[in-house]
């Protein structure tokens, strides 16, 4: 194709191709669909195995300003995939596509002189049903934006979304669900081999990571791939996310999130157990072989429920390292309707050098005592009741909104001082049920009464 050009299919039909590893080499391009169809997109059936379109040609040029949009992909032939020959491409959208049962989804390697693609967006697009050996979407990238997507893992599943060597990115709005043979989602630097090679400054924001009727015990890893190598990772934010751990998993310790790396900040995430096979943490922090001693951890304002058919203990916060330092814990909520749980527990030395403070493990109350619903189900049944004991119960700290968005401090208890609640969730102005119960004594002072309009 020559720079400038489109190639736009009818939507509503389908095109079937046994072309392979056509090499993308011009600048400002697009795949796409055109057409009225009740179907969104065109659908493109691929036989002829390998890699449907490379990126860049080898040795020649990479690609650059180029648009995949509103296109449904299946067969045994993968989408995209990076020439590790050819120079690094840069601005990349794949928008509104679906790919389907195919070997692998994007597979986006640096270049071999070590440069990163750069500038990769992935909006609204589903990943289902592949069978690959690695990962659903693999990439060493800078300035990334993936956000509004969903993947669906199967029993042979790696790692659903795995992120290398990356430099400013973020995961935002996706729904990763049901992992198989690994996690949901990686974050990992390459092996290390100089600075350039540290996974820096990602978040990972208001996600849903659902392990439900999956196959592994864990559902994020932030940290090296084995204890061989030297990954690193640092100034991460994991924030606002939901978490559910795997309903079938085989063997090993259950997970919500395992980190290793430096100025990592969790807060305002929701962990929800369902039934694990296998007790765990929800959050385990760790130093993996030669990586930076981890530190100027931050795990704030965050809640986790276990249910009462859950039957093992699942700990909130697990330190695993003595040599763990300069971390702070504040402000969690932990709520075990099962087996008994810890809130912080682990390696002594580590818990000793951390500051703790606030927190509340509120299993001997009654759920209902806690919680807005009195039998919680889901994530949005931990919002807090009004009587809770993690009302207007925390300390201070850089967290302002709440998992919803909600302003922080709010005075919740009508005392006329705001204060920080315990937990992921700030109690707010509308009531758990919307506007059915409570008392207006919550309510501002400055909302006055509402004179009916009439017609005529």
């Amino acid at each position: 194709m020559v720079d400038g050009q489109r190639v736009l299919l009818r939507r509503g039909e389908v095109w079937t191709t046994s072309i392979a590893n056509v090499s993308l080499d011009s600048t400002l391009g697009m795949l796409g669909a055109y057409g009225p169809s009740e179907d969104p997109r065109a659908r493109i059936v691929t036989t002829g195995g390998g890699r449907l379109f490379f990126l860049g040609s080898q040795g020649v040029s990479g690609l650059e300003d180029w648009r995949f949009c509103d296109l449904e992909v299946t067969g045994n032939s993968s989408f995209l995939h990076h020439n590790g020959n050819a120079p690094v491409s840069r601005d990349i959208l794949v928008l509104r596509v679906e790919l389907d049962g195919l070997p692998e989804g994007m597979i986006l390697l640096r270049y071999s002189n070590g440069d990163l693609l750069s500038g990769l967006a992935v909006v609204d697009t589903e990943f289902r049903g592949m069978s690959s050996s690695s990962a659903y979407l693999l990439a060493d990238l800078e300035d990334t934006f993936f956000a509004g997507n969903r993947m669906t893992g199967e029993p042979n599943s790696q790692q659903l979304l795995r992120l290398q060597t990356t430099r400013r990115g973020a995961i935002a709005h996706n729904r990763l669900e049901r992992p198989g043979q690994r996690v949901l989602l990686r974050l990992t630097a390459n092996d290390f081999v100089s600075d350039a090679d540290v996974l820096r400054r990602v978040a990972v924001v208001d996600n849903i990571l659902d392990g439900a009727d999956g196959t592994y015990h864990w559902l994020v890893e932030m940290a090296g791939v084995d204890d061989f190598g030297d990954y690193r990772l640092e100034d991460v934010l994991v924030e606002g996310n939901r978490f559910r751990f795997a309903t079938a998993a085989s063997g090993g310790t259950s997970r919500g999130i395992r980190i290793a790396g430096r100025d990592i900040t969790l807060r305002n995430n929701v962990f929800d157990s369902g039934t694990p096979v296998h007790g765990g943490q929800m959050i385990a922090i760790w130093k993996q072989a030669q990586m930076w001693t981890s530190q100027r951890i931050s795990v704030l304002n965050n809640t986790a429920y276990i249910r009462p058919d859950a039957n093992v203990q699942l700990d909130l916060v697990f330190f695993g390292e003595a040599t763990i330092t300069d971390s702070e814990v504040r402000n969690n909520l932990l709520y075990s309707a099962s087996l008994s749980a810890e809130l912080l527990t682990g390696d002594g030395t580590a818990i000793a050098n951390t500051s703790s403070s606030n927190n509340l493990d509120a299993s001997g109350f009654a759920s209902g005592e806690v919680f807005a619903v009195a039998a919680p189900a889901d994530w949005d049944d931990l919002r807090l009741g009004p009587e809770s004991s993690a009302l207007e119960a925390g300390t201070p700290v850089s967290v302002y909104r709440d998992e919803e968005g909600a302003p922080r401090p709010f005075d919740g208890d009508g005392d006329g001082a705001a204060a920080w609640d315990i937990g992921a969730f700030e109690f707010g102005l509308i009531f758990a049920d919307g506007f059915e119960s409570g008392t207006v004594s919550y309510w501002s002072s400055n909302i006055g009464a509402v004179t009916p309009r009439t017609e005529g």
